[in-house]
């Protein structure tokens, strides 16, 4: 396990009170935009809701950056694990971009997310040497160097969008 993750508060989509005692998650529930179209426990996943729940992490973690006042990231560990043609045309400019070292501004980071989510790109997102968001697989967010857990504003912001903070 990386050291970080011992660090990090996770954010996700996923009830917590419906995992086991081990932390797995217990219902079937898609993990990945690749799942659009197939069944799970509340019926067949539309692109509609998948598209609602990706806004809901890149507004949280937009919430993250805004919180602690970062207006720039770097990218970190960039992995790009398709060919150029296997990338939505919309996104193909930031894909071929994207590298270790590169900052943007937050505002232009949710087209990176969007990447992130639909799991054509990863990369770390860090704003200082211990603060930093990174994307999991299942869908899990994860946030170093934030205590979202003492600041009641910013998780109820964060579950106001549908999310919880573990």
């Amino acid at each position: 396990m990386d050291n970080w993750r011992l660090a990090a508060r996770r954010i996700t989509k996923y009830d917590p009170r419906l995992r086991s005692a081990n932390g797995a998650f217990l219902e079937n529930d898609w993990t990945s935009f690749h799942d659009i179209g197939k069944t799970f426990k509340d019926g067949v996943l539309t692109e509609d809701t998948y598209l609602k729940v990706e806004s809901q992490y890149i507004a949280a973690a937009l919430l993250l950056l805004r919180e602690v006042g970062c207006s720039r990231v770097c990218t970190n560990n960039v992995e790009k694990p398709y060919s150029e043609g296997e990338v939505p045309v919309d996104y193909l400019s930031l894909y071929k971009e994207l590298h270790d070292g590169m900052i943007l501004d937050v505002d232009k980071l949710p087209p990176l997310m969007t990447l992130i989510l639909r799991e054509y790109a990863w990369c770390e997102l860090f704003w200082d040497d211990n603060c930093a968001i990174r994307f999991g697989y299942d869908y899990y967010m994860y946030s170093n160097g934030l205590d979202i857990l003492g600041n009641e504003q910013l998780k109820r912001q964060i579950e106001d969008l549908g999310l919880f903070v573990e």
